[in-house]
């Protein structure tokens, strides 16, 4: 029985309830290879995509939802911890050994942080590889045949002293993108995810033998970004009603559909001047402060020239971000084989770029996922499918490829494929940088955060979840402070701790203070009663702001919701419940059972995403039964998702015991 019915009638917020899909596919971002799992994955990534999957589970069907991401496997940065550990002899074995050794240590923490995945994949691992290549290949066939790729000569670096072109983090240098805070560039992006071209990066070395690279001319095949300029413009559009997506990604993505800008200090703008008539068409924007004029361009070739004859001119310079044509292939030994049919064209041509293939890892994880399974589906029923929404949890750092590369890619994929089995737009919810002491917490950072799994040696899942989903990453970057990792005198309780008293005091408090008021003065039996009109009316709009919150992908939000409104509910049961005062009547108790016992059950279903032990435990407590935690079951009374309705029979509560608990999860 809907119980909020007349409520519901006069709400106008019910109509702009969010519009759920009949299947969602989400995704993770995927960690690398070649390290554990670190702060920044754990904490803007895992755990939001896991409490969107379960809260999805709860709300559309468990056969509906399916959780991928896996491990990246493929690829220079891989290729290089690799030839360090060999050298160090830290490690012995083959690169797939040592790609195994992090998997599975990624895995293992998953698992240890109860991260619901229905498959935790390797791209370059038996037994995921072979569909990964068969993904990569339809792919690959597809856009060749839409005449969607471009087989070009470009620069990049060569070690002369090992003759051998080098890719990715074999080469380091300072980022060349103007405002660009790293102090750590790539080959060709940065450690904050600028892309860039080779030739722009400022002072590069090898990283294998320390000597200043040469660049060569090398053929590889590329994608025309560029082209998909007006497209790219609609997804921006797209996103933009998108209730879930952070109004910093759409800057981000803007910014690389302006025209390609050349940053140049005043004191070169005369020479400029006596330049222009060598150079292509472009526009000034002079500066409304600071030193840097602008010159805007028509096109990414004509920028180039002009960029090339400043290098040699001695005018110093950097660039924008620009949609320049996308690499997906390279000289590189560990990637993922370039189909036969292309490789023919020119037989140095090995792998594809690992950040290509890692676009498509999702929908080759699915297909891998939906074969186990069993499944008579393929990953076109759910990435092709408009029933179907796709929602990719992605750290800020990756926007260019998930927000700018991929929905391109999809569209040259749509178009080459004539009308059938297109891809669906999926929904990008990206996150802003955690920090650890004032840098981005990452493995190559300044300073080594701790790992995932070390966080777990001080503090427990329930504590990481509760802290990590406060944070507004959705709006900004966060700086993860802790007693025992950044600051030993950080005044009162630990910051890690404190978000977790949602669960360990206030909801912890509210479930026993029903129990134990029930032993000591109801013997035993609950009230069966209607919820007060004040507390249907409280949670009819909690319930309301928490799935619009959920739909936004908004968790500190929803963090803050579930703690104001257990803390109202704590406030109410200390006056009512208080058997001194003579001028509370026992029928006003019986109703403050009733509208806590409401107010309990409404929020385990809020809860229930973010933490599954101790709901688990107030279900057997006072016996609900699953349909508690379903989302379409919310607007039932508590008795209508009880094993015995209307005659309510709980379990006793045994003194010092809890339903959440804080202690640490150790190895």
């Amino acid at each position: 029985m809907n119980i909020y019915s007349k409520l519901i009638e006069n709400n106008p917020r019910f109509s702009r309830r969010p519009k759920w899909p009949k299947k969602v596919v989400i995704t993770g971002g995927m960690p690398n290879g070649n390290k554990k799992l670190h702060i920044g994955h754990l904490a803007a990534v895992f755990i939001w995509a896991d409490a969107f999957a379960r809260f999805m589970r709860n709300n559309i069907g468990e056969d509906n939802v399916i959780f991928v991401s896996g491990t990246d496997g493929f690829g220079s940065p891989t290729e290089e911890r690799y030839r360090i550990a060999i050298n160090d002899k830290t490690f012995e074995g083959s690169i797939a050994d040592f790609v195994k050794l992090h998997h599975d240590d990624q895995k293992r923490t998953l698992d240890r942080y109860n991260i619901s995945l229905n498959l935790f994949a390797a791209s370059c691992l038996d037994p995921f590889v072979s569909t990964h290549e068969a993904m990569g290949k339809e792919i690959f066939d597809k856009l060749s045949s839409g005449g969607y790729l471009k087989l070009s000569d470009s620069l990049q670096f060569y070690d002369t002293k090992l003759n051998k072109f080098l890719n990715g983090r074999q080469v380091v240098g300072k980022c060349p993108i103007e405002g660009c805070a790293s102090e750590v560039g790539y080959a060709d992006e940065c450690a904050l995810g600028h892309q860039y071209q080779p030739e722009e990066l400022i002072n590069p070395v090898s990283t294998l033998t320390n000597t200043v690279p040469e660049l060569r001319k090398a053929q590889n095949w590329y994608f025309p970004l560029d082209k998909f300029k007006n497209d790219l413009h609609e997804w921006v559009d797209y996103c933009a009603k998108n209730a879930s997506t952070r109004s910093f990604m759409l800057t981000i993505i803007n910014d690389y559909l302006r025209n390609p800008v050349i940053f140049v200090n005043k004191k070169y703008m005369e020479q400029v001047d006596g330049l222009r008539a060598k150079l292509p068409e472009f526009k000034t924007i002079e500066p409304n402060k600071g030193d840097l004029y602008q010159l805007e361009f028509v096109n990414i070739e004509d920028r180039d020239i002009a960029r090339e004859l400043f290098v040699k001119e001695g005018v110093r310079c950097k660039t924008s971000n620009a949609l320049f044509p996308f690499r997906l292939t390279g000289d590189v030994n560990w990637g993922l084989k370039v189909p036969k049919s292309a490789a023919l064209e020119n037989s140095n041509i090995k792998s594809f770029w690992v950040w290509p293939e890692s676009l498509w890892a999702p929908v080759s994880f699915t297909e891998y996922y939906l074969k186990q399974k069993g499944s008579h589906e393929t990953w076109k029923d759910w990435w092709c499918n408009p029933d179907c929404e796709a929602w990719q949890f992605i750290g800020e750092d990756n926007i260019y490829f998930y927000a700018v590369v991929e929905p391109a890619m999809f569209e040259a994929y749509n178009k080459a494929n004539a009308g059938s089995n297109q891809f669906i737009k999926p929904k990008i919810v990206s996150n802003k940088h955690v920090l650890f002491k004032n840098a981005k917490a990452s493995s190559s950072g300044k300073f080594k955060a701790p790992t995932a799994e070390e966080l777990l040696e001080n503090y427990s899942v329930d504590q990481l979840k509760m802290h990590f989903l406060a944070q507004g990453l959705e709006t900004n970057q966060f700086q993860f402070k802790s007693k025992i990792y950044t600051d030993p005198d950080f005044p009162g309780k630990d910051p890690v701790e404190a978000q977790g008293d949602l669960l360990f005091n206030i909801f912890n408090r509210l479930a026993r203070s029903i129990l134990y008021t029930l032993q000591n003065k109801f013997d035993g039996k609950m009230p069966v009663g209607e919820v007060s009109s004040e507390v249907l009316e409280r949670s009819l709009n909690v319930i309301l702001s928490y799935e619009q919150y959920m739909y936004q992908a908004q968790m500190h939000k929803i963090i803050s919701l579930i703690d104001v409104y257990l803390r109202n509910a704590n406030k109410d049961w200390a006056r009512i419940m208080n058997f001194s005062d003579k001028s509370i009547t026992p029928e006003m108790q019986a109703q403050e059972m009733i509208d806590a016992l409401h107010i309990l059950r409404t929020a385990m279903a809020m809860v229930r995403p973010i933490e599954q032990k101790g709901t688990d435990m107030l279900k057997e407590y006072f016996g609900f039964t699953d349909e508690v935690f379903m989302w379409p079951s919310i607007f039932k009374s508590a008795y209508d998702v009880m094993k015995t309705p209307n005659k309510p029979e709980f379990k006793f509560l045994e003194p010092r015991v809890d339903f959440f608990k804080r202690e640490s999860i150790k190895a």
